[in-house]
């Protein structure tokens, strides 16, 4: 995986070349899959696929190289190295792959500068960590950090602070901390102000290493909107990634989410839309873009793509999430309860999830909302879902209270009294503009 992850990475950075994103590509490991049906669903032309065979401190490497429109192999090659020459294994297939695709551009071998690819992947690769055993704890890190359970989550913080211990030059590991820490921020349960915190220091020491760090970037870039409240910032440092890496699916998820917080919807969705052309097997990108339909009101196509999401894997949490606002937002109470509480169970609060069914079955929506005010913390309602129940119950000034202690604290879900149309009933208070304002959901 550590080679595969590396090759992935560096491939991506080569102008010109599009490459399929990790998640989708990994999908399909271990899977009897044709080469044709991988390429179909990838949307690419050409498939790299190889297998890795480790005995003590050798490793033998084959990899081969095929034209998926039929099966065609244009290079194939197989290296028997120590675990120390993995590096150099590495530089050699990109240089060959891309060497072979440019020769097919271009008609023929003798038109490609081996030379300038040479230069490109060794210009692509200069970020990488010198220790496999480093990159070997970042790629576990990355695994858990994606997974966003609260232990997941907090196992790969030890896991990238593990792996800079091993490398502390190794730019990719403190960006990592700093998107493992974000995560854990915007859905743990931790104090969200400090771990935004500790993310921004965790990413500006990633830039210090490696300025062209997109991942670090963003990173410093999210600190900018939920910290600092700047939005201008952000959005300045959120276009810097995205021109250094205008084909990541991620820098294009991250900028696409900050431009729906700002209710630019129709911006939002093409980025959204587009980091799903790159990443099509993409789980979390089709439940950001079901996001902002919720957020522009269309209720139905937001629902259809949430289902389907839940169909594809019924172990994710988010859409869940998601279909509880969506439901609550039409009056279907007893599915939103139901939603939010398989939310929790699968997010590992299986308490919780047990108090709310047990609330909501026992008072029903009034009872629980009034159960729920009256236990926050057991309940684990963040401010903002505090602040929409005070609204439904009818306390609008408490509610505008706890959307400013919310802001405060860098509430995770502090997007929701930008785009939520649950909140819809606070937009004619007049100390709302005021509130997104001080948000930072308002441009200067």
């Amino acid at each position: 995986d550590g080679l595969a992850d590396e090759l992935l990475s560096v491939l991506a950075k080569i102008k010109g070349l599009r490459v399929a994103a990790r998640t989708s590509a990994f999908s399909f490991k271990g899977k009897q899959t044709t080469v044709e049906e991988i390429a179909r669903v990838l949307n690419v032309a050409t498939v790299l696929e190889g297998s890795v065979r480790k005995s003590g401190n050798r490793v033998r490497i084959s990899v081969q190289l095929i034209k998926a429109k039929d099966g065609f192999q244009m290079w194939g090659e197989t290296y028997d190295r120590t675990l120390d020459d993995v590096f150099a294994v590495q530089d050699d297939i990109a240089q060959s792959v891309v060497k072979e695709l440019r020769a097919a551009l271009l008609g023929g071998k003798s038109t490609v500068n081996q030379l300038a690819i040479a230069q490109e992947i060794a210009k692509a690769a200069q970020a990488r960590s010198t220790s496999p055993e480093a990159q070997r704890l970042c790629l576990q890190a990355k695994f858990f950090a994606e997974r966003r359970s609260q232990a997941d989550m907090e196992r790969a913080i030890a896991l990238y602070q593990r792996a800079i211990k091993v490398d502390g030059q190794y730019a990719a590991a403190f960006s990592g901390l700093g998107r493992a820490q974000q995560l854990l921020a915007a859905y743990g349960t931790g104090s969200t102000r400090a771990l935004h915190v500790a993310a921004k220091v965790s990413a500006e020491a990633a830039l210090t290493l490696d300025p062209t760090d997109v991942m670090a970037l963003v990173c410093v870039a999210s600190c900018a909107f939920d910290i600092d409240r700047d939005p201008l910032a952000g959005k300045e440092l959120m276009s810097k990634a995205l021109a250094l890496a205008p084909n990541d699916p991620e820098v294009n998820r991250q900028v696409g989410i900050r431009m729906a917080h700002m209710r630019q919807f129709d911006d939002a969705l093409k980025l959204l839309e587009f980091a799903q052309s790159l990443d099509p097997l993409s789980q979390m990108i089709k439940a950001n873009i079901a996001g902002v339909m919720y957020g522009m009101r269309r209720f139905t196509d937001a629902e259809l793509l949430l289902q389907n999401i839940l169909r594809t894997d019924p172990t994710l949490w988010i859409p869940h999430a998601h279909l509880s606002h969506l439901t609550m937002a039409q009056g279907r109470y007893a599915e939103a309860s139901e939603h939010h509480t398989a939310a929790l169970e699968l997010r590992g609060q299986s308490e919780q999830a047990l108090l709310h069914r047990q609330a909501f079955a026992t008072g029903g929506w009034v009872g629980y909302i009034r159960d729920a005010l009256a236990r926050p913390l057991e309940f684990s309602l963040s401010r903002a879902e505090q602040a929409l129940f005070l609204m439904l119950s009818g306390e609008n000034d408490r509610a505008m209270d706890m959307l400013d202690e919310m802001i405060d604290t860098c509430d995770e879900q502090d997007w929701m009294i930008s785009i939520d149309p649950l909140f819809d009933p606070l937009h004619s208070d007049p100390r709302y503009p005021a509130l997104l304002k001080r948000a930072g959901f308002v441009m200067p």
